[in-house]
């Protein structure tokens, strides 16, 4: 094993090996040393970054959360927030995303690292990339004048549809019988 620990971006990489292990074998299994040998490493490498196993799944969450609200943020950011294709294209990049990163999904949903808190009002500590989904939602339901009892509902459908959509996608026991883009073309025509 090349025990090197000076390589170029060593901390995205621990960050990415340590999303793979728990997205793959569980939470359990990840240990600063475990995710030395996986990134063949030292075994004080991951020290250089992280002070333990919960700083290390600290910065991996906020890692991740980054990734998505930015991925999120990008898919949009040419668009009016009032137009109504702006939740057409977020909801596409949503299921892109982890259409791209599945391991992501299994590590922000199934390993209580985060809090989601599904509401119509803005959270300031909430999950960033539902915030980034909610803010576009909330601007159409103002936008069309839809009453806040009706647009929570509305936005509990939306992310619903897309989130499920996603949690197929990125499912490793999931196969289509043809292309997801286009089995999701008319995902979003109402």
């Amino acid at each position: 094993m090349d025990n090197t620990y000076h390589k170029e971006n060593l901390k995205e990489e621990l960050i990415k090996a340590t999303v793979e292990i728990i997205s793959n074998e569980g939470i359990d299994k990840v240990s600063m040393r475990y995710l030395a040998k996986k990134c063949n490493v030292s075994r004080q490498a991951p020290y250089i970054y992280f002070d333990n196993k919960e700083s290390m799944l600290k910065e991996c969450a906020l890692y991740v959360s980054n990734e998505f609200s930015s991925y999120l943020e990008k898919s949009i950011e040419d668009f009016d927030d009032k137009n109504p294709k702006i939740l057409s294209l977020m909801g596409r990049a949503y299921i892109k995303f982890f259409q791209n990163n599945p391991s992501y999904f299994d590590f922000i949903f199934n390993n209580n690292l985060y809090e989601i808190k599904l509401t119509i009002k803005e959270v300031e500590d909430n999950f960033k990339p539902f915030e980034v989904f909610r803010r576009v939602c909330v601007n159409l339901i103002k936008e069309a004048n839809i009453p806040e009892d009706v647009g929570f509902r509305s936005l509990v459908r939306c992310w619903s549809l897309v989130h499920g959509a996603a949690s197929i996608v990125s499912s490793h026991n999931v196969t289509l019988d043809g292309d997801w883009d286009d089995a999701l073309s008319d995902l979003f025509k109402f």
